[in-house]
């Protein structure tokens, strides 16, 4: 028997539209495998529809892909460590020595007052621009590694992203957050959700021309949902199957977590990403409780 993370479960065949599938239609999913041995394995059910004189039939193939799994999974987490290696020689030594440049300039600058005061602006001047240095080599650090446990989780990640966007492209973002107390999202997970948000965000700007942005994070019992919703200019027809990067590297993530995504035109106009997956289970969760939830300023709760 097969069953799959995103709602394909029992009968595949029988979850298709087969009059909706053109002829020589390739649809691929990732779902967990069950072997009659009681074995389990994760796989890739690739689904063709064919055409055999007047009859349609399908084709379905069912590819162990748990090395190529464990192997991508691997290489995540290899770039997280570098990344939050490289964030925090950012933060603990170029931001330090920053700091510590900047206290000798601001004892000069007094000095500079006594003795010569004609210098005094030049060295203010030049203290407001090792200072500007330091936030951004601050910022730079949070953006490599932006989901800890020492700066609130996923929920204040989320809510620095939101603020500094709204900022940033001068675009009305909001925020919605509801995660039931006794539940936490691990770190791996909780980083890679940030990053799902981070691109739609960047693509709602950039790409959608979007002026209001609402992003929502829910965490049950029954799963993870988070969506992003804009009143951009919207996908071009067929452009959520399409193969560019940002949607991929989205829908790449999503399976790390055992999750789907889905991008789809809105209704109303704009483009909206729905992220849904398991809440894991095991060691090292971060925190994501409701505590984390309060609304800054322009923030909906």
């Amino acid at each position: 028997s097969l069953v799959g993370n995103g709602g394909w479960s029992g009968d595949l065949l029988a979850q298709i539209d087969m009059p909706a599938l053109d002829e020589q239609q390739r649809i691929a999913r990732h779902m967990d495998c069950h072997r009659r041995d009681g074995g389990s394995f994760a796989g890739e059910a690739v689904i063709t529809s064919l055409a055999l004189g007047t009859e349609r039939l399908c084709l379905l193939v069912v590819q162990d892909i748990t090395e190529r799994k464990k192997l991508e999974q691997e290489i995540i987490e290899i770039s997280n460590r570098e990344q939050q290696r490289i964030g925090s020689d950012l933060h603990d030594g170029l931001g330090q020595e920053l700091t510590g440049v900047a206290l000798m300039l601001r004892s000069l600058a007094t000095k500079l007052h006594r003795s010569q005061p004609q210098f005094g602006p030049d060295v203010e001047e030049i203290v407001g621009f090792v200072n500007h240095a330091i936030e951004s080599a601050r910022t730079l650090a949070r953006g490599l590694s932006p989901v800890t446990l020492e700066r609130g989780g996923l929920v204040s990640a989320l809510r620095t992203l939101v603020n500094r966007a709204r900022e940033t492209y001068g675009v009305d973002v909001r925020l919605q957050s509801r995660v039931e107390a006794q539940l936490a999202l691990d770190v791996t997970t909780a980083g890679h959700l940030y990053r799902i948000v981070q691109a739609a965000l960047n693509n709602a700007v950039r790409h959608g021309h979007a002026q209001h942005v609402h992003v929502s994070l829910t965490v049950s019992e029954r799963g993870v949902r988070l969506a992003i919703n804009d009143d951009g200019c919207g996908l071009p027809e067929g452009a959520a199957a399409a193969s560019g990067m940002g949607l991929k590297i989205m829908a790449y993530r999503a399976r790390m977590i055992d999750g789907e995504i889905r991008v789809a035109r809105r209704p109303q106009g704009g483009t909206r990403v729905l992220c849904t997956c398991r809440v894991p289970q095991g060691e090292g969760h971060a925190n994501t409780n409701t505590a984390d939830a309060k609304p800054s300023k322009g923030e909906r709760q």
